[in-house]
């Protein structure tokens, strides 16, 4: 028995290693081998591609369910079915898909005013029906709208806000404390009220060792006005 050449993989290959047609519609011959229609096929399936054709260069005829079936491995042909199937319940009547990105998720819900919490049962998310967001916990969908419209009121007036605190406050210097003070008037010796560390208002320099030393300007940082 002549052997026959795979236009895929160029392998020469017994006659009993190519498929019948593709397609009942197919009519060209058979000369791409079972395994890389297989892959082919494979190949093909996606979450955004169920239009599967013929794997030879000169035919473009979409298979049949039944073809995928005749012709995928099981794996495949189960991943395809699963895919089709989804893709026909989404397009339901009254089918609502998860909003989150990339999930497949999805739901039908009959009264959304009288309860409207979905919790996706593929990424597990909770989503306020009416309003297609993740569910606003403790707020009315109103309430949730105005949240949302404030936001950059929101921002803005607290980016004002850090800024004051930048301008005004410096953070103490104690160890692992870095709270905020703020110094209206008076001397430059600062106590901590969170902490209790008390250090230079200037240059940040410890108290304490001042002190010991009778109130020694060496011990302050050469930048300070007060070395």
């Amino acid at each position: 028995v002549r052997k026959v050449q795979c236009l895929a993989c160029y392998e020469h290959q017994m006659p009993s290693a190519f498929p019948t047609k593709i397609t009942a519609e197919c009519n060209h011959p058979s000369l791409i081998c079972i395994e890389c229609v297989q892959g082919s096929l494979s190949a093909q399936v996606s979450d955004t591609n169920t239009r599967i054709t013929c794997p030879n260069a000169d035919c473009h005829l979409q298979l049949t369910h039944e073809d995928i079936r005749k012709h995928a491995t099981y794996e495949t042909f189960a991943r395809y079915d699963t895919i089709i199937n989804r893709e026909a319940i989404r397009a339901m009547p009254g089918f609502t898909p998860c909003p989150k990105a990339k999930c497949a998720g999805g739901h039908f819900h009959e009264s959304p005013e009288a309860e409207n919490i979905f919790t996706c049962e593929v990424c597990k998310t909770k989503y306020c029906v009416l309003c297609n967001v993740p569910f606003h916990t403790g707020r009315t969908c109103v309430e949730y709208a105005e949240f949302v419209s404030a936001a950059p009121q929101r921002r803005e007036e607290e980016a004002k806000s850090k800024a004051y605190i930048e301008k005004t406050t410096k953070k103490c210097p104690g160890e692992n404390c870095g709270w905020n003070i703020e110094k209206s008037e008076g001397c430059d010796h600062m106590t901590c009220r969170r902490c209790g560390h008390e250090f230079c208002w200037i240059c940040f320099a410890p108290w304490a060792p001042i002190v010991a030393r009778g109130g020694s300007n060496a011990l302050h940082n050469p930048h300070c006005k007060y070395y």
